[in-house]
């Protein structure tokens, strides 16, 4: 089991580099052994003054990749044209790993330069995520989130949150 604990550290931090999660980590383990549910329909089309709208998507999801290990990650796409500037002056992407909506663990991730830096996100999504928890406990894990923006040039301050609706459960 150690040695399978190391392998996994390492096969997360490539993943968290090359945003290649769920297909690295699911070959830490034996196929039978990883399950990953995801929801994918957090969708929303954002108003950006001066500048094209942004559509986006976040994808969350929740993998069991051993009878004691789940990871907590998301994937966000976007689209849009960027005509110069800036469109949000924050980003933040929070992925909660959650057994029973009980938080176990949590992943705050900055989308704010690379939201500013690119018309739209990898055909895979972008990698945000990695909230894990190792635990005997079954049933009842799942992956939650939401997103917290400054629009650039709106006139306001940080907006509502943005609550994502949760993946399915994983035992």
């Amino acid at each position: 089991m150690k040695s399978w604990k190391l392998l996994s550290g390492a096969l997360l931090a490539t993943a968290i580099t090359t945003g290649t999660f769920a297909s690295t980590a699911t070959a830490a383990v034996p196929a039978a052994a990883a399950t990953t549910k995801c929801y994918s329909a957090n969708e929303r089309t954002i108003a950006l003054p001066g500048k094209p709208d942004i559509w986006m998507r976040v994808m969350l999801c929740v993998e069991r990749v051993s009878s004691t290990q789940h990871y907590a990650y998301a994937k966000v796409y976007w689209d849009a044209s960027l005509i110069g500037g800036n469109r949000f002056d924050g980003f933040k992407l929070q992925v909660r790993l959650e057994r029973n909506d009980a938080t176990m663990a949590s992943w705050t991730c900055d989308l704010k330069s690379v939201l500013n830096s690119w018309d739209s996100g990898p055909t895979n999504g972008h990698f945000c995520g990695s909230a894990s928890s190792t635990s005997s406990l079954s049933g009842g894990w799942s992956a939650d989130g939401k997103a917290d923006y400054d629009v650039d040039n709106d006139g306001k301050s940080w907006l509502p949150s943005w609550q994502l609706h949760g993946s399915p459960l994983v035992s």
